[in-house]
């Protein structure tokens, strides 16, 4: 968790030295600026998701990050639609959709995993 809201505020910090890493062009700058509050997000909703894969991933436990994949890719597929109504901020809303669902599911996942196969520790 530490490790995601550190991400997240030198992002806030350092917005402009971020984006320029990407480009120079100011026309390109003031357009990605728009979109930065999704930025600012996404590790939030994303971040936990990659956490879980580790946890899974040392478990030796596929299937719950396959089926997370699965349900965020459905997510972003729905939510995707948006952009009929809210041009390229539904791209940005199925991202932090995708990210969401991905890191309900894995917690649900491993909340169910725990009970199941308490850690115990010595």
């Amino acid at each position: 968790m530490a490790s995601i809201v550190l991400i997240m505020l030198l992002l806030f910090l350092f917005q402009q030295p971020f984006l320029r890493l990407f480009s120079a062009d100011p026309e390109l700058l003031i357009v990605a600026g728009a979109y930065y509050g999704w930025i600012l997000l996404f590790p939030l909703t994303g971040g936990f998701a990659m956490l879980y894969e580790g946890v899974f991933a040392g478990r030796a436990q596929a299937k719950p990050v396959r089926n997370s994949m699965i349900q965020g890719f459905i997510t972003f597929a729905v939510l995707l639609l948006s952009i009929n109504w809210i041009g390229n901020h539904g791209v940005w809303l199925a991202f932090i959709g995708f990210g969401l669902m991905r890191s309900g599911s894995l917690h649900l996942a491993e909340r169910r995993l725990h009970k199941q196969h308490p850690v115990v520790h010595s």
